[in-house]
């Protein structure tokens, strides 16, 4: 899925983001929607980015449940309580500063800290030669792996059809780019972050 996401940020900086600078004065997809199919679209739009929306604050929370309940040692249900609230009056109150804020620190956090911990365990474990010799070989399976036929859908799902391309925060970033240049290598960039 992580290829995927790769190849789906490259089809966004070279044909979709360019196109959104067709949309000025738009400032959400429900907007853009609007713009082009009138208020059905608008409506379906918006029913769609609640949706998305959702289901990614029920994952966020159900990895908040994992964490409580396996590292902290905390009631699962108090810590997603706990949680749902700081997430809810984080996002009411700080709004987008909150979420740029957030996006900056998530991005240190990639850039800095992962690669750190990843170096420090490879070297725990006596190198990165060391390491493969310790990995079964039915784990560097590619086509034979019994879960290929569903990765090979997530990929083609994430980068041809762009489901995220209805995430509210992907479109907010698409209509507040000054031009089309600056859309194409803002996400062309993205996509050499996005792990491989």
């Amino acid at each position: 899925a992580d290829s995927g996401l790769f190849f789906a940020y490259m089809v966004r900086g070279l044909f979709i983001a360019p196109c959104m600078v067709h949309f000025d004065g738009c400032f959400t997809m429900g907007d853009v929607m609007e713009r082009l199919y009138g208020v059905p679209g608008k409506l379906l739009s918006g029913v769609a980015s609640v949706l998305y929306s959702a289901i990614l604050v029920a994952i966020q929370l159900m990895v908040l449940e994992t964490v409580c309940k396996s590292l902290l040692g905390i009631d699962p249900f108090w810590g997603i309580v706990v949680g749902g609230l700081i997430m809810t009056i984080y996002a009411a109150h700080g709004g987008i500063k909150a979420v740029t804020a957030t996006d900056i620190f998530q991005f240190l956090v990639l850039i800095v800290g992962i690669p750190l911990i990843a170096s420090i365990a490879v070297n725990q474990a006596g190198g990165i030669k060391e390491m493969f010799a310790q990995l079964p070989p039915e784990k560097l399976s590619i086509f034979q792996h019994e879960k290929f036929s569903y990765y090979s859908v997530l990929f083609m799902v994430w980068t041809f059809f762009q489901i995220g391309m209805i995430d509210p925060a992907i479109i907010q970033r698409l209509l507040m780019g000054r031009s089309a240049r600056q859309l194409r290598s803002q996400f062309l960039t993205i996509a050499a972050f996005v792990p491989a």
